[in-house]
C-alpha cells in the first residue's frame, strides 16, 4: 500500500468530517483520528476492523460488530520515513486499521507494524502492517502488536486448545503440556510491555502475575496470557524470529 499525502496529516489537520487514508485497490477508508471515543465518516471502513465504520455527516452509519470493546482499544499509529529530498517526514498518522478479535477468547489486537528481514528495511514507503499474518513473524522478521486481553470467562476458558491454537496461527504448535486452552508456543524472542491491568502469565508449572509497567522477555517458552482480573489488560508485543534453543540448523 503505497502512502499518499492524505495519509500523512496530523490529527490537528485533520477537519470534523473524516481522515482519509486512499489505497490502491479499495475504496477510501476512514479511521478515527481522537484518542478517545468519537468517529467520523467513512466511504466504507477500513480492512481489518471487522465491521466498524463511523457515524458521520454523509448519512452513513455502520454498526461496531463488537460494540464498545473495539471502539476504545483504537491505537493511534505514528510511521516516519523520508520524502524524495532525504528529510525525515511523517508517512502515517491516524488509528491502525488492522484490528482483529480472536473468536471465542474476545482478545482484541492491533497489527502495528512488520518486517521481514533483517536487518529491516528502512526505505520503504508502503504501510508494512496492510497484510494477513498470524502470530508469529515472517523468517528473520519481526512483528509490533497491541493487545486487549478482557477478563477471562469460563466459556472462553473451555474453547477446545487446538482450536484456538489453530486460529492464532501460531506455526510452531500447540503446546503438549497444556494447562490452560490459551497454552501455546512461538519459535520467537519476545517483549511483552504491560500498558495497563493487570494479568497472569502461565508457564508449564508456575505463574507470574504482572501489572502495568512490568516487561517481560520470553524465550519461546510454552505461556498463556490470562486475565483473571476485573478489568481488561493491555500489552505491547515485538515478536522476533529466532532459532530453537535445541536446533542447529543453520538458517544463514
Amino acid at each position: 500500500m503505497k502512502i499518499d499525502e492524505d495519509s500523512r496529516r496530523s490529527p490537528s489537520e485533520a477537519n470534523d468530517q473524516s481522515y482519509s487514508i486512499r489505497q490502491p485497490g479499495s475504496a477510501c477508508r476512514s479511521a478515527a483520528l481522537s484518542h478517545g471515543q468519537e468517529g467520523r465518516a467513512a466511504d466504507s471502513p477500513p480492512t481489518g476492523f471487522l465491521g466498524l465504520a463511523f457515524p458521520g455527516g454523509n448519512g452513513q452509519h455502520c454498526a461496531w460488530d463488537e460494540g464498545e470493546k473495539r471502539l476504545k482499544h483504537a491505537i493511534r499509529r505514528v510511521v516516519t520515513g523520508h520524502d524524495s529530498s532525504g528529510k525525515a517526514v511523517v508517512l502515517i498518522d491516524g488509528i491502525a486499521a488492522n484490528v482483529k478479535v480472536r473468536e471465542g477468547a474476545g482478545f482484541v489486537h492491533s497489527l502495528l507494524w512488520v518486517t521481514d528481514e533483517s536487518p529491516a528495511d528502512i526505505s520503504l514507503s508502503i504501510d508494512r502492517a496492510d497484510r494477513e499474518i498470524g502470530v508469529s513473524p515472517p523468517a528473520r522478521g519481526t512483528i509490533l502488536r497491541m493487545v486487549d486481553f478482557p477478563p477471562v470467562t469460563r466459556e472462553a476458558e473451555a474453547i477446545d486448545h487446538q482450536t484456538l491454537v489453530a486460529a492464532m496461527g501460531a506455526s510452531h504448535g500447540a503446546a503438549t503440556r497444556a494447562r490452560h486452552p490459551y497454552m501455546h508456543r512461538t519459535r520467537t524472542l519476545d517483549y511483552a510491555i504491560v500498558l495497563d491491568g493487570e494479568i497472569d502469565l502461565l508457564l508449564d508449572d508456575s505463574d507470574v502475575h504482572l501489572k502495568a509497567g512490568d516487561v517481560v522477555v520470553q524465550q519461546g517458552t510454552v505461556h498463556a496470557w490470562v486475565n483473571r482480573a476485573s478489568r481488561t489488560c493491555r500489552i505491547a508485543f515485538v515478536l522476533i524470529d529466532a532459532r530453537e534453543p535445541d536446533s542447529k540448523e543453520d538458517r544463514s
